[in-house]
């Protein structure tokens, strides 16, 4: 009985002196932060092994990407500006992964601006092809309201 609680002591004291030492910041050591706030949307690409996530606040404290962004493991990445003319830059409200790799976007936009500086319209959904980052309207828009839930 002894030795148990010798060997409950050598276990918890160690982890009670870590655990006065947290404060509940993110450490600079490490790799780049998550989200400011918690996103709307998010979708996993099991193809190339990449979170996508959706209209959080920013992207691991850089203002420079917006509305959607790839996690690498490393790295945040910006895909593209949203547009809404009257209602500033949007809202990304679903993500969803096809079976091709192509990530769809629902929300409250009217399109996007890509990579190239190129204005794609398509209101309140669009395609994004992951492994040439390029956006493409689907055909048809979603005219009434947004764009919540895709499946």
């Amino acid at each position: 009985m002894k030795s148990i609680t010798i060997l409950c002591l050598w276990i918890l004291v160690p982890v009670w002196i870590f655990a006065q030492d947290c404060q509940g910041i993110w450490e600079s050591g490490f790799s780049r932060p998550g989200t400011l706030t918690q996103p709307r949307a998010m979708a996993y690409d099991r193809f190339n092994d990449y979170l996508y996530v959706g209209d959080p606040e920013q992207f691991g404290g850089d203002p420079s990407i917006e509305k959607v962004g790839r996690w690498d493991g490393q790295n945040w990445v910006g895909l593209g500006d949203f547009v809404c003319t009257s209602c500033g830059s949007g809202t990304i409200r679903a993500l969803e992964l096809g079976s091709q790799g192509d990530l769809f976007i629902g929300g409250f936009f009217e399109g996007v601006i890509d990579k190239s500086g190129t204005f794609i319209p398509s209101k309140n959904v669009i395609k994004l092809n992951t492994t040439t980052e390029t956006f493409a309207a689907l055909g048809f828009s979603v005219e009434a309201g947004q764009v919540s839930e895709l499946t």
